[in-house]
């Protein structure tokens, strides 16, 4: 019977592990405004932003992604880009981090296009 109160707690401690459970800001809120070689706002141009954190990431192969127009003013305001991670992530970033270290051309950390 002791044994398994320690094998429900080792279970539900690993099962806790992998929840998310902290919000970490990859990108903040930001905006630009686009002008032409005059000074005049160019309304209605396309601007891509992505946005990955590759400490946090490194398991997914993709970036997030998404395109916005410029308004009347030639304004494109960016939301703030927040993920949310398990503490298992948080620990296997420490660790690849160190590791990394070692390559100078390895990618970590936040990054944004």
């Amino acid at each position: 019977m002791r044994n398994i109160k320690w094998i429900i707690i080792a279970l539900v401690l690993g099962f806790l592990s992998f929840v998310p459970v902290v919000t970490v800001n990859v990108v903040p809120e930001w905006s630009l405004r686009l002008v032409d070689e005059t000074g005049e706002p160019v309304p209605n141009a396309r601007v891509d932003q992505s946005w990955k954190d590759y400490s946090l990431e490194f398991f997914l192969s993709r970036h997030f992604d998404e395109s916005l127009s410029s308004d009347a003013d030639g304004i494109v305001r960016f939301p703030v880009r927040d993920i949310q991670v398990s503490t298992i992530q948080m620990v296997a970033a420490k660790i690849r981090g160190i590791i990394l270290r070692i390559d100078p051309h390895a990618s970590y950390g936040p990054g944004s296009l």
